[in-house]
């Protein structure tokens, strides 16, 4: 399951409040069962978006950078030493987080200091990616051959489309991504296959 699937789940709920309460996620008792249901495969990647006793509007764990790099972070990104920058100029201030401290550092920030524009990551030995820009427009996921995770303004997730378009080796390798775009009024997000759209770039 892509991981893309959280911002669908978070997106859905729009200003219901998610808080996180000794180790545990609670809605509020009004929020019907299906809301329940949905967010149920995704608890683990939200609360790792939260500081225990934290009240926030879903809607706002995507419209943060901190806390949407940790809703989008890969499977065992905390348990390596990862690169970080952190982007609120044009200059980014950059960081070394050693094993376990990413998480820590990114909520502190975002319960203490304005929020940056953009949260570059990357793990240990270039293995993996992932940049978030504000505001969330649109989202990529590219498994192969490096894993890069992509979620910010439509122009650079298009901009990105057309890079892939021209560099054919994704296809030659067998490359495997998604491709998310938020839901309008009345329409539910959507996630497609990133060579699809690949395609269409060229057609």
């Amino acid at each position: 399951m892509t991981r893309l699937t959280t911002l669908t789940a978070l997106w859905a709920l729009g200003d219901l409040s998610l808080t996180r309460e000794e180790g545990k996620l609670l809605l509020p008792e009004e929020a019907p069962e299906e809301v329940f249901q949905a967010i149920r495969p995704h608890k683990a990647r939200v609360l790792a978006a939260l500081e225990d006793g934290e009240e926030v509007p879903a809607r706002a764990l995507l419209e943060d950078p901190r806390r949407l790099t940790l809703l989008l972070l890969p499977e065992g990104a905390e348990e390596e030493g990862v690169s970080l920058a952190v982007y609120r100029e044009e200059e980014p201030h950059r960081y070394l987080a050693p094993p376990g401290h990413l998480a820590p550092f990114l909520l502190w920030s975002a319960r203490h200091e304005p929020a940056p524009r953009r949260v570059w990551v990357g793990g240990a030995h270039g293995k993996w990616s992932l940049d978030v820009e504000t505001p969330l427009e649109a989202a990529l996921e590219v498994s192969r051959p490096l894993p890069h995770t992509l979620a910010g303004p439509a122009w650079r997730v298009e901009r990105y489309l057309h890079a892939l378009h021209e560099a054919t080796v994704l296809r030659a390798l067998g490359g495997e991504g998604y491709l998310w775009r938020p839901g309008g009024e009345g329409s539910a997000c959507v996630i497609s296959p990133l060579l699809e759209e690949v395609a269409h770039v060229g057609g």
